[in-house]
């Protein structure tokens, strides 16, 4: 989920930044200068930075729901009310509401938003 978040994210980017017929492959992006030739440049450190926090915070969203669902599975003890994963997911969203799964997202978020960015910045 991360990795191609971050290349949806990174093309995205870059077609706002430099314009909408873009290509781009790991840090190297290709565009048409208006003629008939390509031009190929580096991508900015930012807009590295930018697609990598973004793809983090989205990757953190979307399996956050299966780690909050792991951590009360791990908090009980083998009983026959202990049912695995889906069951969990599923007594969760009936007793709880869908807010249940996203209790405490925030500090997640605010944690993957550096450590994501960087990391794609320097990969």
């Amino acid at each position: 989920i991360l990795f191609s978040c971050n290349d949806i994210y990174k093309s995205a980017f870059a077609r706002i930044y430099l314009g909408t017929n873009v290509t781009v492959r790991g840090r190297t992006v290709y565009y048409s200068d208006g003629g008939s030739h390509e031009v190929h440049s580096q991508l900015p450190s930012w807009l590295s930075f930018m697609s990598g926090s973004t793809s983090g915070i989205t990757a953190s969203a979307l399996t956050y729901p299966l780690d909050v669902a792991r951590t009360r599975l791990s908090g009980q003890l083998k009983t026959k009310d202990s049912g695995g994963l889906i069951r969990t997911l599923m007594k969760m969203g009936r007793t709880e509401g869908p807010r249940a799964y996203f209790k405490g997202i925030g500090p997640t978020l605010l944690g993957a938003l550096p450590y994501e960015g960087i990391k794609f910045l320097c990969f």
